[in-house]
């Protein structure tokens, strides 16, 4: 049995008839899968074009820590408006390993983006967004993510093995 962290899910694998399966190999197959689609995702949700910076302010700020919550995009606030780019460029997704087990990293470079840091933890003037955790807790990510690794998995465990997610 291996169990592994991908993302904001727990999967363990079962090994049902053969114990001498290559799972560490199908087990590091199916987090990049999902750390893949997960990487995606971030890069979405840090893409919005919808709204420019003046725009945003003739909306009286709606990331401002003043009025309490945000007040823009509520299916997902926590997403970011890209006016340089930046952002987009820093947010980088490897394959790191975690004790004994695979897991993926999605993070932001601070090199290319420093201010990515006031986005994701808020300023004392603007309310945070957490776009890298928040967009693995979408239930869409979430199930396109284990898609991801069943797809992995039946690929590298053609042998009877079983998922549990969860």
């Amino acid at each position: 049995m291996i169990k592994v962290d991908a993302g904001s899910f727990r999967i363990t694998i079962l090994a049902m008839k053969n114990k001498n399966i290559a799972m560490s190999a199908a087990a590091r197959a199916a987090v990049d899968a999902a750390g893949g689609i997960w990487h995606q995702k971030v890069k979405q949700n840090v893409s919005l074009r919808d709204h420019t910076l003046s725009q945003l302010a003739a909306m009286d700020h709606p990331y401002a820590r003043r009025h309490g919550s945000i007040r823009v995009h509520q299916s997902r606030p926590y997403s970011v408006h890209s006016q340089s780019g930046k952002m987009l460029r820093s947010i980088k997704g490897k394959s790191v390993k975690s004790g004994k087990y695979p897991a993926f990293k999605v993070m932001t470079d601070l090199r290319t983006a420093p201010h990515a840091r006031y986005v994701i933890q808020g300023t004392k003037v603007m309310l945070p967004r957490d776009v890298i955790w928040n967009t693995g807790l979408e239930s869409g990510t979430r199930k396109e993510m284990m898609k991801a690794v069943v797809r992995a998995l039946g690929k590298g465990l053609r042998s009877g093995a079983a998922l549990r997610f969860g």
